[in-house]
């Protein structure tokens, strides 16, 4: 019979870890309520490696827009497989939102379970460190959502031992909530002029104290064009000065990053 268990046993495992080369299973993205790859790669704490993970590619979200997205892994393995599984909740009640979309299928899939919508890598995506796939926003307005992603930085070594596994994510609002300036407690009297502006736009702020300063500029369905201006800055006056010829014109925003601190401030890119 002890011969008989372990020969079940084995060849349980057999079938979960072959499985798993083909793409994590559904619900181990460390989201809330979720486990993550850690309940079978247990060799390390989790996020205890030296390796870097993303998820890049949206700031905020319009309603029934679609977005090009990016989840990266920088493994530390010398010999290494990679993996990950991504899954998209609504804040407020953790539920599935929006729809994602396979546009590697070499590399990516879909997979289901526990009534939500997965995206892990394949046997073929398990060479990669990084996976493309686009996510369409709900019709609606839904509040924040969050992108949650599990990696494993594997040895290929066959088995669930010796691999580093890593949680991720990103927390996105609506469009929606962009209008009002968020009062930050160490950035003083910040003005964009001219605005409307048809070549060129001029940002002055005080700062109370030294603190990394970083503006971007967002399009209206919520993307991220360009950061404008990164750097740590001293306390007193500062004044910045950016090109906007080149874009189309419209609504856009800057997004000023203050440390942990962020605000929005409308832009209009004007013809004449």
């Amino acid at each position: 019979m002890k011969i008989l268990a372990l020969i079940s046993v084995s060849a349980f495992l057999i079938l979960i870890l072959s499985a798993y080369d083909d793409g994590a299973p559904a619900g181990y993205t460390g989201a809330p309520g979720e486990n993550s790859c850690l309940l079978c790669h247990m060799d390390f704490p989790l996020n205890s490696g030296s390796a870097t993970t993303s998820i890049t590619g949206i700031s905020y979200y319009a309603p029934s827009q679609t977005y090009a997205l990016t989840v990266s892994l920088n493994p530390t393995q010398a010999l290494n497989k990679n993996g990950f599984e991504l899954v998209v909740l609504e804040d407020a009640g953790n539920s599935n939102t929006g729809t994602l979309h396979v546009t590697d299928a070499v590399n990516t899939k879909i997979v289901t379970g526990t009534g939500k919508q997965y995206l892990t890598f394949t046997e073929a995506g398990s060479d990669l460190n990084t996976w493309s796939f686009e996510w369409t926003a709900p019709s609606t307005y839904v509040g924040s959502i969050s992108f949650y992603a599990a990696f494993n930085d594997a040895d290929d070594g066959g088995g669930p031992g010796d691999d580093f596994i890593y949680t991720n994510s990103l927390t996105v609002d609506s469009t929606s909530t962009i209008g009002i300036d968020k009062l930050l407690t160490n950035l003083i009297d910040f003005k964009v002029f001219p605005n409307p502006a048809i070549y060129k736009v001029q940002t002055e702020y005080k700062l109370n104290s030294s603190e990394k300063v970083e503006i971007s500029i967002i399009d209206n369905q919520g993307k991220n064009i360009l950061v404008l201006h990164s750097e740590t800055e001293s306390p007193g006056n500062h004044t910045h000065e950016f090109d906007i010829s080149e874009y189309t014109p419209g609504l856009y925003f800057l997004l000023v990053n203050v440390g942990k601190e962020r605000s929005i401030y409308k832009i209009i890119k004007s013809t004449n």
